[in-house]
Parts: C-alpha cells; structure tokens; sequence
C-alpha cells in the first residue's frame, strides 16, 4: 500500500519536444508549491531553455527571474525518476531515484515519462531545448495574475530641474473681465433664441423625413402595382401564345383531313365500275364473250381461250 498521498494541483508544461503533465502536492507542501505555481502563472519560465546536470541525473528549470526559493519537505513523499523538487535553489526534475533531494513537491504524468527521456537525450546530444509556455490547469490557491508592486523593479525617473530667471521685467497680468447684469439677460436671450432655432431646424428635418418615408412609400406601391400589371401582360401573352398555338394545330388538321379527301376522290375516279365494260371496235378487236367467267367455268375449250379477252383490273 502506497503512503504517498494524493497530488491537488496541476501545470502543463508546453516545451519544444513535447508536453509535459506535472502533478503538484500542494496540500502537504503549500509554500514551496504555491511560489512554483505562481511562477507558473507570471509565465516567468516561458522561452527559457532546459538544462541538464553534469550528473545527466535530473534536468534543471531555471525562472526568468531570480528567486530565493522555498524548501519543504515531507517524509511520505520521495524523490523517485520523474518527480520535482528544489536542489541548489533551482527546479530540477528528476532523471533516475536521488534519496538526497528532500525538498520534492510535485511529479511527472506516466505519459511525460517518454518526452522528459527524449529532452534529456536531445541535451546530451547539445541540442537545444526550450520552454514555450506554462499553464496552471488545476491551481489549488488562489494566484495573482500580475506581479506584486514590491517585486517589480520601478524605473528610475529623472528628476526634473527648475530654473528661475529674475531678468523678466514684465510679467503677465490676468484680465479680469466684468459682466453686468443686463448682459447677462441679454446672453440669455441669445441661448433662448439659439435653442429655438434649433427647434425650428428640428422641427423641419423631421417633416423632411416624413416626407421622404412617405414618398418612398408610394415608390413602392407603385413598384408593386407595376409588378403586378406585368404578371397580368405576360400571363396575357401566355394565353395569346396558347390560343395561337391550338389554331394552328386545327388548321393542320383541316389541311391534311382536305388532303386525305382528294386521295380518296382521285383513287375512285381512277377505278372502273364492273358494270361499265369497254365497247369492242369490231374492225379492231377480235369477237369474246364479256359474259364469260373463267373463275366458275370448269371447261374452256381453246377456241373459246383465244377468242376472250382478258380486262386488266387494279388491285390495292
């Protein structure tokens, strides 16, 4: 069972390889905590770079500013590899177990464990590595969002000097102007005239824009009647369009009905009649039998063959 207690505040800490969790015990170390968190908040450790120990057994998280910091400690808290703590008036985080460092208040995420190895090879490596920001997620105190008047160094302010020249020989004198009470009624008069001039122009800037809203009223009505009038004429037009359209169609009917008419005048004209048979030229024509039926005739004899003459008929 773990003795160690539970962590109440909470910092991301955004660097150039990577986010950083820190868990912060800043109810069992309040001062050393809530100076860390305060830092935090002041953004005192942005853009600056991490180092790391000789040792390469913690990296080092030096503020903008330098700070005489708070030392505390708590037996049910030890330092372990990624924990935070105080060695040398510095932050440090932890790279491996140190049993020396006692001032430990805070630790690092099981997730931050990855990126904090990471930074510490790109520092043995020479590489640079750099604070971006710090935001306090969890505070757990109540923290200032401005520095304190007595830690802020004011600049110095020149003293100003004072030079007296005693060879002016005329000095100003102040006017003093009298105003008698009949003036003063009379600038009153003039503030009542003013005011109601400017009634007045009031008064005609109003009608003048009564006058305008009324007339862009009636421009409107009369947009929306024109607007109206033109749907009228166009459905007009539309149903001129259709009735045009349905006689023409009629009269093509008409057209081809008078057509198919005369085909049909010109094909009768064209048949002969069965009863109206051609009149032989006895001079010309050989003697038949018009009478004589070759579809009900069982016998013909040869003579009778040559002697018929065969009508041609239109067949359809």
């Amino acid at each position: 069972m773990s003795l160690e207690p539970k962590t109440t505040a909470q910092i991301t800490l955004k660097t150039s390889k990577g986010d950083i969790q820190l868990h912060i015990f800043a109810k069992e170390l309040p001062s050393v905590s809530k100076q860390f968190l305060q830092l935090c908040q002041l953004k005192k450790f942005n853009h600056q770079k991490i180092k790391i120990d000789n040792s390469k057994n913690f990296i080092t998280l030096l503020p903008q500013i330098e700070t005489k910091l708070e030392n505390e400690s708590n037996s049910r808290i030890k330092c372990k590899r990624g924990y935070l703590s105080i060695y040398n008036n510095s932050y440090v985080l932890s790279l491996s177990e140190l049993n020396n460092l006692k001032s430990v208040f805070g630790k690092i995420s099981n997730e931050s464990w990855y990126i904090l190895q990471n930074i510490s090879k790109q520092l043995e490596q020479k590489k640079e590595v750099v604070i971006l920001e710090t935001i306090v997620d969890v505070p757990y105190f109540e923290l200032d969002q401005v520095e304190n008047e007595e830690e802020v160094e004011k600049p110095k302010l020149k003293k100003s000097k004072i030079t007296i020249n005693y060879n002016d020989e005329e000095e100003e004198e102040e006017e003093i102007k009298l105003v008698s009470a009949y003036d003063m009624k009379k600038s009153g008069k003039n503030q009542e005239k003013n005011q109601n001039v400017n009634n007045d122009e009031l008064k005609l800037e109003k009608e003048e824009n009564d006058k305008n809203d009324i007339e862009d009223e009636i421009e409107k009505v009369q947009a929306e009647e024109n607007l109206s009038l033109n749907v009228e004429n166009k459905n007009d037009e539309n149903e001129e369009a259709a009735e045009k359209e349905e006689e023409e169609e009629e009269e093509e009917e008409e057209e081809e009905e008078e057509v198919e008419e005369e085909e049909e005048n010109s094909d009768s004209d064209s048949e002969i009649e069965p009863d109206q048979q051609p009149i032989p030229n006895p001079t010309i024509d050989s003697p038949y039998n018009p009478q004589l039926d070759l579809q009900k005739a069982e016998n013909i004899t040869l003579q009778q063959l040559k002697t018929h003459k065969f009508i041609p008929t239109s067949t359809y």
